[in-house]
């Protein structure tokens, strides 16, 4: 049996830059991610191309809720920008096969009843409060039909136990 060679170290990482999200409408999702998720819009990085046509905003995300030192799931602290970016023919393909690029966290699952309350309350499509593996969890669509997952950090009563989560075909494929 041979020795493997031994591998140079891993490049250096400094965090997640920023997700990006295609969308057929920017001015819909614009809409969506700011006033239904609470995202902040940073016009001063929108992306333009060269005859000067907008192809993508760039938004931000910041905890606005402290993560209880209890909850033992881990999370990140810091921002996420989050870059729309046009592509009318691919976003709908995503919707239409329930990708889930995207899962935020809330600190309760009282905040993910809020959540449920919230998107019903804005004319949502969402799946009302659903369990999961690690936590309480709602499921809503941008306008696009990609699926958004807010999930609690707070770990349900039964740990991690898969006959506890929830069976619902449309939400949960």
């Amino acid at each position: 049996m041979s020795t493997p060679a031994v591998a140079s170290p891993i490049p250096p990482l400094s965090g997640l830059h920023h997700i990006k999200l295609p969308v057929s409408s920017l001015s819909h999702s614009l809409v969506f991610y700011t006033q239904i998720l609470g995202f902040t819009h940073i016009p001063a990085y929108d992306h333009y191309d060269p005859s000067g046509k907008l192809y993508a905003h760039i938004l931000r995300l910041s905890a606005n809720a402290a993560h209880p030192a209890e909850h033992k799931i881990p999370i990140t602290h810091e921002d996420i920008l989050l870059e729309l970016r046009l592509a009318p023919e691919t976003a709908p393909l995503l919707g239409e096969n329930h990708v889930d690029i995207l899962t935020l966290s809330a600190p309760s699952s009282t905040a993910i009843t809020a959540w449920s309350e919230w998107l019903t309350q804005h004319s949502v499509p969402n799946s009302g409060t659903l369990r999961g593996l690690v936590g309480e969890l709602v499921v809503c669509e941008d306008p696009d039909g990609l699926r958004v997952r807010v999930y609690s950090t707070e770990m349900p009563d039964g740990g991690m136990d898969p006959q506890l989560v929830s069976k619902d075909e449309k939400w949960l494929d």
